[in-house]
């Protein structure tokens, strides 16, 4: 049982090598010396990496993608990466004809980095925007630096700031209302949630209360979701100065706005202003021209779904299935009554395909596609799903690896309350360990459902495991038990 932990880590490990990614980097010849130690770092866990520049031309650069002379291989799959921001440096984006979107810009069509993709047969398609070679070779080495430290309870942290308002009172209660059940319905079961709210007409650049919302960043990982209004190079109600900070440290970042990650515009989009940024995020989610509520939520759920759905895929891969699921009717029962409601997100009935289309088109990966949400590792444990109100519960499991155990319970997360957990447990464990944490009845829980979460964290990374435990006021004669496993 000690060697559980690294057996787990030694499975993953071939199964990503064994899946195996063929990674195309098309950068200029001035920025590829940059990927030395990352190029290292992604052919080390098996993956194949192939640097080549970009045409002098866009006829060119189709011509040398279609014609690549060493195409993945029948169990591979193809990532692309594309370097620059297409305006200084790099291959230009394409462009999709905007359906919906284009009445409310100036813009009749949408910078788009997947018809890309699809001349090299790619399945996953993400730019990296940065142009200096100094500026590239720090990004990258933040990216090495996180894959190469074992995660936290930080990775596991699902940030939400809200910056809606402005539409009207109707549909800015609809947004909120269809922002937070979608978070809360599709956000894998681990994340820890908050939510910050920010007003997009507050001068925050002015304002000493912006700058106490920004905790320190004493944790580092997970992800950030931004919704609200946004602009090409700030997000209204965020210091500018701090817009890293915002971010409270996120690997991964979702802009839910118009424009934030509009790179081949003159000067820098928000996205390509927090890949820079040292402080900042190491990916970035954005739209590249206007967006709407229906479309931004439907988009933004149907990725939080990929990833409860998927939890170990890389960030390429859950942006290809989210826009899969985009272009159709949703089949996820948390996402299902959005199209009920579009009208009060200000969506025009017979026009929901075409809005979703150009969302889909719209919403581009900006920074590493290979970076995975998840890395924590899984575990078991052994725990009743229910209990009566005064019974006390016994939770039973093994720790992978040595470091701190630590068990924690709390309410079902809503917007209204900021509950933090409740820790019951909190103490050292070896390798291959068993342990018995007893969850004792309290006056603040003798009824109702909490999410108890069991990890373990140490040298060798973060294991969890999360079970749903309902104290009734009536004794259960024999409560049943659950296996609960992470994700």
């Amino acid at each position: 049982m000690k060697c559980l932990g690294r057996a787990l880590i030694a499975i993953g490990l071939l199964a990503a090598s064994a899946a195996g990614e063929f990674v195309v980097v098309v950068a200029p010849d001035s920025l590829q010396p940059a990927f030395g130690d990352w190029v290292a770092l992604r052919e080390s866990q098996g993956w194949r990496v192939r640097m080549m520049a970009p045409g002098a031309t866009v006829s060119e650069s189709i011509r040398l993608l279609k014609d690549l002379p060493d195409r993945q291989r029948p169990d591979e799959r193809l990532v692309l990466i594309l370097v620059g921001d297409g305006l200084v440096s790099g291959v230009t984006p394409a462009k999709s004809r905007a359906l919906v979107v284009g009445r409310y810009g100036p813009e009749i069509d949408i910078a788009d980095d997947v018809p890309w993709g699809t001349v090299a047969g790619a399945d996953a398609v993400g730019r990296i925007p940065l142009n200096d070679a100094n500026e590239l070779r720090d990004y990258l080495a933040r990216v090495v630096r996180r894959e190469r430290t074992a995660p936290t309870w930080g990775d596991v942290r699902l940030q939400v700031a809200a910056g809606v308002g402005g539409f009207s009172p109707v549909i800015d209660a609809a947004i909120e209302g269809a922002a937070t059940n979608l978070v809360t319905g599709l956000a894998p079961a681990a994340a820890t949630l908050s939510l910050q709210r920010y007003d997009p007409y507050r001068d925050a650049s002015h304002d000493a209360a912006s700058k106490k919302d920004l905790a320190p960043m004493v944790q580092r990982g997970g992800l950030w979701v931004w919704m609200g209004h946004g602009h090409r190079n700030q997000l209204p109600g965020i210091d500018g100065d701090h817009l890293a900070d915002a971010c409270g440290g996120a690997d991964i970042a979702v802009l839910l706005a118009c424009y934030a990650g509009d790179f081949e515009a003159p000067g820098r989009c928000v996205a390509e202003r927090l890949l820079a940024d040292s402080n900042g995020p190491l990916a970035v989610v954005a739209a590249t021209r206007v967006t709407m509520p229906y479309g931004n939520a439907r988009f933004g759920g149907e990725l939080l779904r990929a990833w409860r759905e998927s939890p170990t895929a890389s960030l390429g891969e859950l942006m290809q299935t989210a826009r899969e699921q985009n272009h159709g009717d949703s089949t996820a029962a948390a996402l299902q009554g959005l199209d009920g409601v579009a009208t009060l997100l200000g969506a025009e009935a017979a026009t929901l395909a075409d809005e979703r289309s150009d969302h889909t088109h719209g919403y581009q990966l900006l920074g590493d596609p290979l970076l995975a949400l998840d890395r924590t590792t899984p575990m078991t444990c052994d725990a009743p799903n229910s209990a009566a109100a005064d019974e006390t519960v016994a939770l039973r499991g093994v720790a992978p690896f040595a470091g701190v155990l630590r068990v924690e319970s709390r309410r079902p997360y809503t917007p209204q309350r900021d509950d933090r957990p409740v820790i019951h447990a909190e103490k050292s464990v070896a390798a291959g360990e068993r342990f018995e944490v007893q969850l004792a009845p309290s006056d603040a829980w003798r009824h109702g459902k909490r999410t108890v979460r069991t990890g373990v964290v140490g040298r060798e990374g973060l294991a969890v495991a999360v079970t749903t435990l309902t104290r009734t006021a009536v004794r259960v004669a024999e409560a049943s038990r659950d296996r609960s496993v992470s994700r």
